[in-house]
């Protein structure tokens, strides 16, 4: 394992620790069935990119990394509610390879976790900006709230497209960029400002997270039709379930054969397709070369990631922000 997966791996484990501690800090003693239900949430999570980005946007040396952690932790939060609501939304049954929250309690219950859990965040973030230890306080609150609006109409359009084969790829990239890009971007952004780099370095870390992030969801989709649960602790084939207009489907639409479009299409919009169609529908998509299109544009996107690091003053910044970028298709096995 190389020093920058360690780290990676190292500041996750922090990160999951200390957004339980704020749930907990944030949730009375005799609350003690919503504290369990929360930790719960937040249990078993695969490390994630979004506080990784954050913190070494921020950082100009490892040691930054401390005065950022609390803030890290809340970005953990953020990212964790929308997994929950997600799981709502595609009717998942399954993620990190146990129940969905909603599976394990109920819809009602994962929405209150959803807005506890971006309350808890804005909290962490409102209290530490508070001590005036960071640059740009208020225009980081700022874009904080628009990340959560973009994730809002992100989810909405991702359901109004549905099985909306005729859906343009330019729409599919308007979805993506609210759910991931600007997410990213933004994470990015407010990293930067924070630490009070200069504007130049605040724009080229801005757009490595947009490119980054597409780059993040593109690869997202292809697990979903080529992955088992085994491997991704998800259903298989959970956007064709739900007839979610993803980018190996909307590629795959366009390259197949009649015969193979009018099946797929039938697939997306019958409304119950079994398990044997999920299985035929995945199988078409990779034989039209659908999914090695898809690698090809995630690739594109990293390498835009990596260009936009040229201005970055930073070693640290530069080689674990580079590194992720390189790591991404390697570890989802597309490489």
């Amino acid at each position: 394992m190389d020093n920058c997966e360690l780290r990676f791996r190292t500041q996750f484990r922090e990160v999951e620790s200390l957004s339980r501690k704020l749930v907990l800090d944030n949730l009375g003693p005799r609350d003690r069935h919503l504290r369990r239900m929360m930790l719960f949430a937040l249990r078993r999570h695969t490390p994630s990119d979004y506080p990784f980005l954050f913190r070494y946007a921020a950082c100009r040396t490892e040691k930054d990394g401390t005065t950022v952690k609390n803030l890290a932790a809340a970005v953990h939060l953020l990212q964790s509610s929308t997994i929950i609501t997600d799981d709502i939304l595609d009717a998942g049954s399954m993620r990190f390879g146990r129940p969905a929250f909603h599976r394990q309690y109920n819809v009602n219950y994962a929405i209150i976790a959803t807005e506890l859990m971006q309350s808890i965040a804005f909290r962490t973030f409102g209290s530490d900006l508070d001590r005036g230890r960071f640059k740009h306080p208020c225009l980081v609150m700022k874009i904080l709230n628009e990340i959560l609006r973009d994730l809002y109409l992100c989810q909405y359009l991702d359901l109004y497209y549905s099985a909306r084969t005729s859906l343009a790829l330019s729409e599919y990239y308007r979805v993506i960029g609210l759910g991931a890009g600007y997410f990213m971007s933004n994470l990015a952004r407010c990293g930067a400002l924070l630490a009070g780099k200069p504007a130049f370095e605040v724009r080229a870390l801005a757009a490595y997270g947009y490119n980054y992030g597409m780059a993040l969801f593109i690869t997202d989709d292809i697990v979903d039709v080529i992955r088992n649960p085994r491997e991704t602790g998800k259903n298989f084939a959970a956007d064709l379930k739900n007839a979610r207009l993803k980018l190996p489907i909307l590629l795959a639409l366009r390259m197949s054969s009649c015969e193979d479009r009018r099946f797929l299409k039938d697939v997306l919009t019958n409304g119950r397709p079994t398990a044997s169609d999920l299985r035929r529908a995945a199988q078409v998509i990779q034989d039209v070369g659908a999914i090695e299109h898809c690698t090809r544009i995630a690739r594109r996107y990293l390498e835009r990631s990596l260009r936009s690091l040229a201005p970055i003053k930073s070693l640290v910044s530069r080689t674990n922000l580079a590194w992720l970028s390189a790591s991404l298709l390697p570890a989802q096995g597309l490489d």
